[in-house]
Formats: C-alpha cells, sequence, structure tokens
C-alpha cells in the first residue's frame, strides 16, 4: 500500500484568489493585432492610442492574435509585438484560425475547403462527402464533430462517441503548433489561451487539450466565475461549471464596443454604466470581469477613449484599484489553473527555514475520450500565498525566499509566490529564511524628466519600463512609439521637439503614470 507523508503544519498560510493578494480582477481584451486607422483621417492607429490610454488610466490588455496578418498592410508587424509585450501593457495570446486547417493530405497551411462560400464546389467534393453544386451554410465545417460528420471520420473528431478521425486532428494539431512556433520566435511569453475567428467553436472539446482557456465572444453580463477561494470557500463570482470543456468556452462579461455603437438612443452612456455597474459587482462578489471589444470597430480613437477612460475612472471613483488585479487573459487562466490545482498550503517549521508546501488536487478525468488533464507547461503566472510571520523565528527580521518577489503587507505579514516549475531540495515548495530577498516596490510612482539637446531622459524613484509616444496633432494621433523595456530608474528617448510628446512609465505591479513632455 502507498502512503503519502505530507509535511506538518505548524502554523497556517493563505492561497491568494487573485496574484498578489487582490481581492478581484478585471481584464479587457481584443481580437485581431490590426493597426489600421479607425478614423477617415489617416495615421489614427488604434494601437498606438491603446498605448497611450493604458499608461493615462492605468490599464493592461490581451491583444488576440496570429501570424496571418488579417489586415494585410495595416497588420502590426513582428518587432511591434515583441515592443508591445515587453512594455508590460500587451498580453499576446492566440487568435485562433477556425477556418483553417493543416491539409492533412498535403500539409499545407490553409482555408478549410469552402468554408466561407455557401456552395459546395470540386474542391470541397475532394475532401469531403458532398456534391459540388449543392448550397451549404457558410463558416462551414468547422473542427471537431462537423468535419468529422462531413468526411466521412476522415478528419475531425467524434465527440458524441469519443472517437478521433483517422488524421487524429492533424488538421487542427497543425494550427495549433505553427502559431505556437510563431509566438516562440518573437521571444515573448508562450500562449496560454486564444479566442476563435468568427466567433466559431462548434466542438470545444477538442481544444481542451490545446489550451487552459478559450473566450467565446458572446458576453453573458456576468461576472467571470473565477472558482471557489482556497481559504473561505467562497465562490468568487458566478457559480458556472467547472469543467475543463467549459474552460475553453467561456463567456466574457461585456461586449463594451457593440453597445457604444448602437445607433439607440442614450447607447454611448448605457454602455458605459453597465461596465461600470458589472466591474461593482465583480468587486461586491469578489468575481472578475472581462471585456472583449474589438478596438478597430469603435469608430474613432475619440470614441475609443470612453472604454478605458470608463474602467479607469471608475476604479479610482469607488477606491478599488488598490484591490484589483489588472491582468492579461493568460494571467487570469494560468493563475486560476494552478490554483485549482492545489488544496492546501501547508508552513512547516524546520529549524533555520520556513517551508512552504503545497498539496495537489487531482484533476485527472476523461471526456468524450479526451482527457482533462491541465497542460501543466502552460503555468507560468506564480501562485500567491500570503503568511504571517508573527511569533515565528522570522518575527522582525528581514527575509528572502528561494523563488520569486515578496510584497510587504506591514506587521511580519507578507505575500511571497510559488512557481509551478520550482522546487527545494527536491521538493516543489517554498523556503523563507532570513536574509535580504527583492520585494516588490509598492511606493507611488514618482517621475521628472529634464532635456538635453535632442534627448529626453525621465527619472523615476522606482524601476519601470517607459514608452515615449507622440504625435503631430492630437493625442488621438500617436504616430510614433519608442520602447525601454529594461526595467531602470532613467530612461532615455531621442526627441523630435516638433511634436507633442508623452513617456508612459509601468512598475512591475503594473501601475503607471503618464507624463507630458513641454
Amino acid at each position: 500500500m502507498l502512503t503519502t507523508i505530507f509535511p506538518r503544519k505548524d502554523f497556517d498560510c493563505k492561497i491568494c484568489d487573485y496574484r498578489y493578494g487582490k481581492r478581484f480582477a478585471i481584464q479587457q481584451n481584443t481580437d485581431s493585432g490590426l493597426n489600421y486607422p479607425v478614423d477617415t483621417e489617416p495615421g489614427k492607429q488604434y494601437a498606438n492610442f491603446q498605448m497611450y490610454q493604458s499608461f493615462k488610466y492605468g490599464m493592461k490588455y490581451t491583444m488576440f492574435s496570429n501570424s496571418y496578418n488579417p489586415g494585410g498592410a495595416n497588420s502590426i508587424a513582428n518587432i511591434d509585438y515583441v515592443n508591445m509585450c515587453g512594455s508590460g501593457i500587451v498580453e499576446l495570446q492566440h487568435y485562433f484560425s477556425t477556418d483553417k486547417w493543416i491539409n492533412p493530405v498535403t500539409g499545407v497551411d490553409e482555408l478549410i475547403p469552402d468554408h466561407i462560400g455557401s456552395v459546395w464546389t470540386s474542391l470541397g467534393a475532394t475532401y469531403f462527402n458532398v456534391t459540388a453544386g449543392d448550397s451549404k451554410p457558410t463558416l462551414y465545417p468547422n473542427h471537431g464533430q462537423q468535419l468529422y460528420d462531413i468526411s466521412g471520420g476522415k478528419y475531425g473528431y467524434d465527440v458524441v462517441n469519443g472517437v478521433s478521425g483517422l488524421s487524429n486532428l492533424s488538421e487542427l494539431k497543425g494550427i495549433k503548433s505553427r502559431q505556437t512556433d510563431w509566438v516562440d520566435s518573437l521571444g515573448i511569453k508562450s500562449c496560454s489561451v486564444f479566442s476563435y475567428r468568427n466567433g466559431r467553436n462548434m466542438s470545444p472539446e477538442v481544444y481542451k487539450q490545446l489550451y487552459l482557456m478559450g473566450r467565446q465572444s458572446n458576453p453573458n453580463n456576468a461576472y467571470f466565475y473565477y472558482g471557489n477561494s482556497k481559504f473561505d470557500e467562497t465562490p468568487l463570482g458566478n457559480d458556472l461549471p467547472l469543467s475543463r470543456t467549459n474552460q475553453v468556452n467561456r463567456s466574457i462579461t461585456t461586449r463594451w464596443v457593440d453597445s457604444y455603437i448602437s445607433s439607440t438612443p442614450g447607447a454611448k452612456e448605457a454602455a458605459n454604466n453597465l461596465v461600470r455597474n458589472k466591474i461593482t459587482e465583480a468587486y461586491n462578489n469578489r468575481g472578475a470581469y472581462t471585456d472583449f471589444s474589438h478596438h478597430h470597430s469603435a469608430g474613432s480613437n475619440q470614441m475609443l477613449e470612453d472604454l478605458f477612460k470608463t474602467i479607469g475612472e471608475h476604479l479610482d471613483a469607488m477606491d478599488y484599484r488598490k484591490d484589483c488585479w489588472i491582468s492579461g487573459f493568460g494571467d487570469l487562466a494560468e493563475y486560476f489553473w494552478f490554483r485549482q490545482l492545489t488544496k492546501r498550503a501547508v508552513a512547516t517549521n524546520l529549524g533555520d527555514r520556513i517551508q512552504i508546501t503545497l498539496e495537489w488536487n487531482d484533476l485527472n478525468t476523461v471526456t468524450n475520450g479526451l482527457s482533462d488533464d491541465v497542460l501543466l507547461t502552460m503555468l507560468k503566472t506564480p501562485l500567491s500565498i500570503e503568511i504571517d510571520l508573527t511569533g515565528t523565528f522570522l518575527a522582525g527580521k528581514t527575509i528572502k525566499t528561494s523563488y520569486g518577489k515578496i510584497l510587504s503587507l506591514g506587521s511580519d505579514k507578507y505575500i511571497v509566490e510559488l512557481s509551478f516549475y520550482e522546487a527545494y531540495a527536491g521538493i516543489k515548495c517554498l523556503v523563507i529564511q532570513e536574509g535580504q530577498g527583492e520585494f516588490y516596490d509598492t511606493t507611488v510612482i514618482s517621475a521628472s524628466y529634464s532635456k538635453i539637446g535632442s534627448n529626453v531622459t525621465v527619472t523615476v524613484n522606482k524601476n519601470v519600463r517607459a514608452v515615449l509616444m507622440s504625435t503631430a496633432d492630437t493625442i488621438y494621433n500617436m504616430s510614433a512609439l519608442l520602447y525601454s523595456n529594461t526595467l531602470s530608474k532613467s530612461h532615455t528617448f531621442l526627441l523630435d521637439s516638433t511634436k507633442i510628446t508623452f513617456i508612459g512609465v509601468v512598475d512591475e505591479l503594473g501601475a503607471t503614470k503618464l507624463i507630458e513632455i513641454v
């Protein structure tokens, strides 16, 4: 008989509901990675303006995109993805092209035959059990059950009977693999979540072996359920199903831009009020508020400004910001699943050190013939654990940890971080000892700048990343961004004195400040 010996519990420690011990979360995201003008006037690029807005209103957002350049010449270039994601303001995740496949016969990355059209052609008849000339639904067939049925079991997946087509889903896995390779080639954080093109996710089961979570395009006007708290069992948000299949087909709370641009009288204020109300509900119920809006659909950057402005000003007016984790969609999913994998955390006094050890939940099940296993290699966001060292041998002393940075709460209380991949003496745990550890700097950002010749230097009281933004006329027409993505207290940029210029700075915890250079 196998026996598991778990470390003794000498005193309590708490697995935090959200990273950094926050009470609730906010997440805003967009699709496509387009960088084209949203106005009739040229040069009004939404991505540039959103960078400005993020610094002004203290936001971070997720851009679901891919390497297929849906906007052609107006798409964001690879170097821009690298810079934007390195700034700490933007998170890149996969915009899954459900209308594409890796041809199981030729290995070519292409559109699924006849997917877009309303009539089957000879090409479709080559791969599927159809007759050229017959009518068909548009945006059909999709990965999973539809491909399985229309091909007579050659491709796709039979969800009903849990049987893969003869291709073993190579047409789907190949698309995922190529997009993963693209992101890896950029040298940025790998993707763990996805949204899907044309809002088509007809067989979500087949995606659970590829991602931690998937965002669908439909709002449910409910704050995002984030599981039950590990320390008081309170449901965090709405009580929704927690199956892996559900998690790769998640609704969002609001779709602000669609409501905002409606021709209905009062639509703009109604859309803004809905955002405010749902943020308040998320705060009250310790849930996560999520919004999906196509930034490039807002009509103009003047209109687009209302989204981040409404969120930022509401957080400040209600004094929610100190309790809010403004996260990327991937960050949110990774933290959720790391926390769901844990049953409890215990702190053990080992004489010269305190060891925090996690006890794991077993979430391994099989449904529809597909494993529900969580993709452990995607858990890149660390787990936050709150610990009170009052009355221990470390009380009143400076501490260090075996991994990560420490957030001091005062009075010998701390939040420490545990990576899913870190181990100490062969055990997945975190060790706290006396010593000089690395701490998050929670002081409010203050900054000044100086101009010498054609350069401008911004000096800050803490380590930050910085972005210079400039425009020849108004803030709605930001045309140039320069990045300094290494954490530092000083950043120097080349200054064009003929332009209106701003420098945005962001610290490790996501706090921002926008400085106008005059």
